[in-house]
């Protein structure tokens, strides 16, 4: 098949990441893929997938206007694709816009149980026409299933589960000293990946750690417009000695291998890759008891409050002082990460464009 992946960046959150793993695999199956980014900041996955023989095209969007769809309408036209495959806003529009009148089978996928634009019922109408031009309306998990079911009831039967993944296999690695990143052997080391922005709320994490023993370390990695007040509140608390940043890395499986218990303190999300990314590792996993993040952990890891550092403190500190539970929490988290392997996730999706090429 040919297949257009278009996405607003390849930086390094949960959607560019799965359309980098869809497209990598795709390409691999010998199917002719080719993304397409609106905008081209921290384009982390779009070098490597260049590099792995994906065709990557930018279009240098700065602002919103419809030259951007004609420009992608001359893309996609050349390329002359059985499948556009759109990912978040606004490439779901730009890739309806462009389409307009061109008989190419269309697939969007929602990544989120908070979309803004859905509390807005002036956009419903322009809403209903871009969702309406979908064949296929994927949700990452049951809570985006049943936001868009209830928002769009008029396009029920388009609206399918698809759950994310990732490579299970690249976690599944011999175990990483601490000294890999400077750290001495005795830390217990408590990890959260994920960007630094309002969502992800990794001050709640600083402060469980601050309530635990001197040798419960914590790592962060990622960047964002937030990590300045992290780094603040790490400052303010004085334990600038136990947090470490780490910023960006590409070497996820090493620095999750060193870890001890992986958390994800998330106000929402539609998922949560970095949770499944730990089971992965077979780390025990604790996350906020939110829709996208309970239903992947469920009862293979440990939940708490949004902004509860005092039970999220209570959660790691027992996972350092049993090692019986630490360990039958570990083996939880590499049975349901088998749930969420990408290569399930790809065969699921060249399902739904073989269906709808027919």
């Amino acid at each position: 098949m040919k297949i257009v992946q278009v996405i607003n960046s390849l930086g390094g959150a949960g959607a560019e990441k799965l359309v980098f793993d869809l497209a990598l695999l795709q390409h691999e199956l010998g199917h002719e893929v080719t993304v397409i980014t609106l905008y081209n900041f921290d384009d982390i996955y779009g070098k490597r997938l260049a590099t792995s023989g994906v065709p990557v095209i930018n279009l240098g969007v700065k602002k919103f206007s419809v030259f951007t769809a004609l420009k992608l309408r001359r893309y996609i036209k050349k390329i002359s694709p059985d499948i556009v495959h759109s990912n978040l806003f606004p490439a779901n529009y730009y890739a309806v816009l462009s389409l307009i009148g061109l008989k190419i089978n269309k697939i969007t996928t929602e990544h989120c149980t908070l979309n803004n634009r859905n509390q807005i019922k002036l956009l419903k109408p322009l809403e209903a026409f871009i969702y309406g031009q979908y064949d296929i309306i994927a949700a990452i998990g049951d809570g985006v299933e049943t936001l868009y079911k209830k928002y769009l009831p008029e396009y029920e039967k388009r609206i399918i589960k698809i759950n994310n993944g990732v490579d299970i296999c690249r976690y599944q690695i011999e175990k990483v000293k601490k000294q890999f990143i400077g750290i001495d052997e005795n830390m217990f080391i408590v990890t959260m990946t994920a960007r630094f922005e309002a969502q992800k709320d990794q001050e709640t994490l600083i402060r469980a750690i601050y309530n635990l023993p001197a040798n419960i370390m914590l790592i962060l990695v990622g960047d964002g417009s937030k990590i300045g007040e992290a780094r603040d509140l790490v400052s303010s608390l004085c334990i600038e000695n136990r947090v470490l940043f780490l910023g960006f890395r590409q070497d996820i499986p090493q620095i999750l291998s060193l870890s001890d218990v992986v958390v994800l303190s998330s106000h929402w999300e539609g998922f949560g890759l970095s949770v499944v990314e730990g089971m992965a590792a077979g780390k025990p996993v604790i996350a906020s008891n939110v829709e996208g993040l309970r239903e992947v952990v469920d009862d293979y890891g440990l939940l708490f409050n949004v902004g509860d550092d005092l039970t999220l403190s209570k959660h790691i500190l027992d996972c350092y002082q049993d090692r019986a539970y630490y360990a039958s929490l570990a083996e939880k988290s590499r049975i349901r990460a088998k749930d969420f392997d990408i290569r399930v996730t790809n065969e699921s999706y060249l399902k739904i464009y073989s269906s709808l090429i027919g």
